[in-house]
């Protein structure tokens, strides 16, 4: 064998002895289970007590506390167009015009309705005329044939003595005729009266409906120019402006009585569970951001809404009152504000991480010693990184926050328990009661 050959056999020796050492153990070791972590490998925590809190941050603005609403007059059906208004944050006095709304159709129906009363006030007086002309005919037609009996009966031929027969005959038919024709014109005259008397009620019927109908349109007609009813500061609804069309019974404005206020904001509705009167408050106002004001929850609407119509996001609207009165600020002051849903002190707090699932109940892993111990627990409210032990851990406990059974290298699987994180732990909303029902607009 040449010396080359010699040198390329030692280096394939060398390398085959090298992998042997490398890659031996490894190969030995394909069989067995992987070793459990220790515990010293496993992130931990230490819980002690704390304050906890789950606040829903919200957007609104300031409103006064005692309004008189103002709504769009439900005289007529349909919508209505604001035509005139005025600006937003007027100081008005009692009397003073508020807004108008358009009026094209109601004074159109007006002119209709004067049309209508005065077809019915001629119609009523034509027949007035008419039955007193058939009262003097038949007055004259009685008289006339009155004066003809009477004639009749003074200079009739009555003595068949000295007239002839027929003559006789004819006087005493044209007396009983004229008495007959006269019996007639006076039944007729009773009868025609109170034909007359029902016509003449119901052409009255008929003109007051025309009268009361041009009523009602001209009630409909100063309706549609809205006035304040006292003295204070016109505010005007969210998303209202001139020019739009609005429903009946809708609300629009509001006109305050009072310079107290409270802050009406807009919870989104995935983090209003727990929401409800009571609840404690802090109030930023953005003109005066360097104040907070405490406040709390004062009312809640039972159904939420959306805030923009083409937008499908719904929030409550809650109203909270100050504990103490801003002064210098008007409604319509734009606010933040934090309400907490949740106030605890001295809880005991987990991250979310920590909370596993084991045969349908929640369990932490607790150090004892040197090992982990899974502990069944019942979790309290939550946020979305934390969440209060309510049972089965005691203040100084430290838990891990991942789970100590399972390879850390191993990917994430059946194997084990799941975590919180993971989708199977409780979330932060299902701890709190389900959330009220309410919202409205809020302010631009």
């Amino acid at each position: 064998m040449s010396r080359g050959g010699k040198a390329f056999s030692l280096v394939l020796l060398v390398g085959a002895l090298g992998g042997l050492a490398f890659f031996g153990p490894r190969a030995l070791d394909l069989g067995k289970a992987p070793a459990a972590p220790r515990a010293s490998d496993v992130p931990t925590a230490r819980i002690q007590p704390e304050f906890f809190a789950r606040v829903a941050e919200a957007r609104g603005y300031l409103a006064p506390v005692d309004s008189t609403p103002i709504t769009t007059p439900r005289a007529h059906r349909g919508a209505r167009v604001i035509a005139w208004m005025l600006p937003d944050g007027t100081a008005v006095e009692a009397g003073d015009v508020l807004m108008r709304f358009d009026d094209t159709n109601e004074r159109l129906q007006v002119a209709s309705n004067e049309d209508e009363q005065t077809k019915a006030e001629q119609a009523l007086e034509k027949e007035r005329v008419a039955a007193e002309a058939k009262r003097a005919e038949r007055d004259l037609s009685a008289e006339v044939t009155k004066e003809e009996l009477t004639r009749t009966r003074e200079l009739g031929v009555k003595d068949e003595r000295f007239f002839p027969r027929t003559e006789v005959i004819e006087s005493q038919i044209d007396e009983a005729l004229y008495a007959s024709r006269l019996a007639h014109a006076a039944a007729a005259k009773t009868l025609e009266q109170r034909v007359s008397k029902r016509q003449l009620e119901v052409l009255a019927v008929d003109r007051k409906k025309a009268i009361e109908r041009a009523r009602e349109t001209q009630r409909a007609l100063d309706s549609l120019e809205v006035r304040a009813e006292h003295a204070g500061l016109f505010v005007v609804e969210p998303l209202v402006r001139q020019g739009d069309r609005v429903w009946g019974g809708m609300r629009i404005a509001q006109l305050s009585s009072n310079k107290l206020m409270e802050a009406e904001v807009y919870v989104l509705e995935a983090d209003a569970g727990g929401l409800a009167p009571t609840k404690p408050a802090e109030v930023i106002i953005e003109s005066q951001p360097g104040k907070v004001w405490k406040g709390e929850v004062k009312s809640v609407e039972p159904f939420p809404k959306p805030l923009h119509a083409d937008l499908p996001t719904q929030y409550f609207t809650a109203r909270i009152s100050l504990l103490a009165q801003p002064t210098g600020l008007g409604p319509g002051q734009s606010v933040r504000a934090r309400i907490f849903l949740e106030r605890r002190e001295g809880a005991l707090v987990v991250p979310r991480q920590a909370l596993f699932e084991r045969d349908g109940h929640f369990v932490v892993f607790v150090r004892r010693g040197g090992r982990f111990v899974p502990t069944q627990v019942s979790p309290g409210p939550g946020t979305i990184g934390r969440v209060v032990i309510e049972q089965g851990l005691t203040a100084g406990d430290e838990v891990a926050l991942r789970d100590p059974e399972r390879d850390p290298e191993a990917p994430a699987g059946p194997q084990g328990g799941r975590s919180g994180a993971e989708g199977t732990a409780i979330s932060s909303g299902a701890q709190a009661a389900g959330p009220p029902r309410g919202a409205r607009r809020p302010r631009p």
